[in-house]
């Protein structure tokens, strides 16, 4: 289980697996996958994982596993 989900910090399952899609989308931005980002642009929700991967890019987050920056 992923530190963030058993350390008590109230992360919600929806909410863990949100924030491994933006982890991921940042990574795809760290390696430059652009055909990556392109296919999860056609997905349901993709501007609202845009913005938070871009706040939390903006906050040092460079889409480590079980990073996240409050």
């Amino acid at each position: 289980m992923p530190a963030e989900a058993r350390s008590g910090g109230g992360v919600t399952e929806p909410e863990h697996m949100r924030r491994c899609l933006v982890r991921q989308l940042i990574r795809w931005r760290v390696e430059r996958n652009a055909e990556a980002i392109d296919a999860m642009r056609r997905s349901p929700g993709y501007e609202s994982l845009k913005a938070e991967a871009e706040r939390q890019w903006n906050a040092g987050n460079r889409g480590e596993y079980g990073k996240w920056i409050e």
